[in-house]
């Protein structure tokens, strides 16, 4: 078989820029977001978005089931959703950009080194634009990032 199975091993896998998985982990963390954060609505948004994951990638969700029938992810937070979208957007490069906009997962680094925060400026950036790129390594935190 292939490696990465047929979600994104197989010459004939989409090419999705915000596939229904992410959208209802958006559609979660904003509704605790909101002014009056409606808890039942995200629970339903993030339910919906872990088996939309599990069934791309075709995985049995028994075990997430039992899980989520014990009320194990009730009430959801914040956490629980960016922890999720992170497993679930393996491979993509919003994976990255929620971790950094969230924080979450938690990861430790490699003892002596650091996480990025960024991705490094072109060359053609660093040598032919000096005047007008900021000073700034690709561990310098972007504005945004907690």
């Amino acid at each position: 078989g292939q490696v990465w199975g047929t979600a994104y091993g197989s010459i004939n896998s989409p090419v999705v820029f915000t596939s229904y998985v992410e959208s209802k982990f958006i559609e979660a963390e904003a509704h605790l977001r909101k002014t009056t954060p409606d808890q039942s609505a995200a629970d339903g948004a993030y339910r919906d978005a872990v088996q939309a994951s599990l069934a791309k990638f075709d995985v049995s969700n028994a075990n997430w089931e039992a899980l989520y029938a014990n009320n194990k992810f009730i009430p959801v937070t914040l956490e629980d959703i960016a922890v999720a979208k992170y497993t679930a957007l393996f491979l993509q490069a919003e994976a990255y950009t929620n971790f950094r906009r969230t924080g979450y997962p938690a990861l430790t680094p490699v003892s002596g080194f650091e996480i990025p925060s960024r991705l490094p400026y072109p060359t053609d950036e660093r040598l032919y634009n000096v005047a007008n790129r900021p000073s700034v390594t690709i561990f310098t935190k972007m504005g945004w990032m907690p």
